[in-house]
């Protein structure tokens, strides 16, 4: 699709009226990537559109005792793109999981830092935790 098209399907895009979910994700994908990065050409925008895309049903696969991490990358990643949502899913499951792989002994611990790092989530936790043990 020439460039110019692109740029006429996104300023079409809000007359094409409401769509389903996954067409609702592509209009927001391509329009992000539009505003973002089409100063630097047409290969670039297709990039950034199928990264993102991909990211997103990456997420969209994930099983769903992750949901809640996914939903707060989400929200903390609201204005980035779906890349970046997923790269922070990716550290907060790997933290959570690395949290859980600690001995028991640290279970005090973890809940203290739980509790100082407030809704951060698990990589911040986990962080927290290492300095602590690191520090003794």
């Amino acid at each position: 699709m020439p460039f110019r098209w692109l740029i006429a399907a996104v300023l079409l895009m809000p007359l094409a009226g409401h769509g389903n979910e996954e067409e609702d994700l592509k209009s927001a994908v391509i329009t992000r990537c539009m505003y973002e990065v089409a100063e630097f050409g047409e290969e670039l925008v297709r990039i950034c559109i199928d990264e993102d895309l991909a990211a997103a049903n990456a997420l969209a696969q994930y099983p769903a005792n992750f949901a809640e991490i996914v939903n707060n990358c989400s929200q903390r990643r609201q204005n980035h793109a779906w890349a970046m949502v997923k790269v922070c899913a990716d550290m907060e499951i790997a933290a959570e999981a690395a949290l859980t792989a600690y001995d028991g002994k640290y279970a005090p611990l973890i809940e203290e830092c739980r509790a100082k790092t407030g809704k951060q989530g698990p990589a911040k936790v986990k962080a927290c935790v290492d300095q602590a043990i690191e520090g003794k």
